[in-house]
């Protein structure tokens, strides 16, 4: 969230949307942090598992009741362009 909140400052925009994007990347092999937004790991699924190939969740296998989640990209994004016209 707080780099949500910087990015927003620094690009002075209003944030109305945050998009996430999965990775297929391990965790050893992210090196520096993203131009902006975060990247999140050590999230579990219940019930259900992620599907790599297809890169969605899917129904879980058989007595797997947890599963952890590949790493997870917030991107702040807006919704809408700044106005420049009839200001």
């Amino acid at each position: 969230m707080c780099a949500t909140i910087l990015f927003a400052h620094a690009a002075h925009i209003s944030l109305s949307k945050r998009g996430y994007q999965v990775l297929k990347d391990k965790k050893e092999d992210i090196t520096e942090k993203p131009e902006s937004g975060c990247i999140i790991y050590g999230l579990f699924l219940e019930g259900a598992k992620w599907d790599e190939e297809h890169m969605m969740v899917a129904e879980s296998s058989p007595k797997e009741l947890f599963v952890t989640f590949p790493l997870m990209w917030f991107i702040p994004e807006t919704l809408r362009t700044k106005p420049t016209q009839g200001i």
